[in-house]
C-alpha cells in the first residue's frame, strides 16, 4: 500500500533496523516511517530531512563504540529527532523596526482567545 514520505509517493516499508549498525550512515531524506530502530547504533549519522513517523525506538546508541544506551519512552524518539516544520512569514513591504511580535501574530492568526501568542 503506497504511503507518503517526504512529499513523494513511496511504498510504505517497515524496515527491520533493530540493532542495526548505522554509525556514520547517510540518512538524509530517508523514509523510516514505522521502522523499528530499537538497539540501533546511530553515532555520527546524517539525518537532515529524514522521516521517522511512528518509529519504534526504545533504546539507541549514540556513542562511537555503541556501548552507552539511551532509553526512550513510547513516542519520545520521534518527538525529539523528527524534523520540525518551519513557518516562514514573508511581508511584501517588509517589517518596520517598530513592528512587534504581537502584530505579526495577529496578522497571521496566531493569537489565542486571551490575546497571547500561541504555539501550534
Amino acid at each position: 500500500m503506497p504511503g507518503m514520505c517526504g512529499g513523494k509517493k513511496e511504498p510504505r516499508v517497515r524496515p527491520g533496523l533493530s540493532e542495526a549498525d548505522l554509525s556514520r550512515a547517510n540518512l538524509i531524506d530517508a523514509c523510516l516511517d514505522g521502522a523499528n530502530l530499537t538497539g540501533a547504533k546511530l553515532w555520527e549519522t546524517q539525518r537532515g530531512g529524514w522521516s521517522i513517523k511512528n518509529v519504534i525506538c526504545q533504546v539507541a546508541f549514540w556513542d562511537r563504540d555503541g556501548k552507552e544506551p539511551t532509553k526512550y519512552e513510547e513516542g519520545e524518539f520521534e518527538r525529539i529527532f523528527a524534523e520540525k516544520p518551519r513557518i516562514i512569514l514573508r511581508y511584501a513591504g517588509g517589517i518596520s523596526p517598530n513592528h512587534e511580535a504581537s502584530d505579526v501574530a495577529r496578522d497571521t492568526d496566531c493569537l489565542n482567545e486571551n490575546g497571547r501568542i500561541q504555539a501550534n
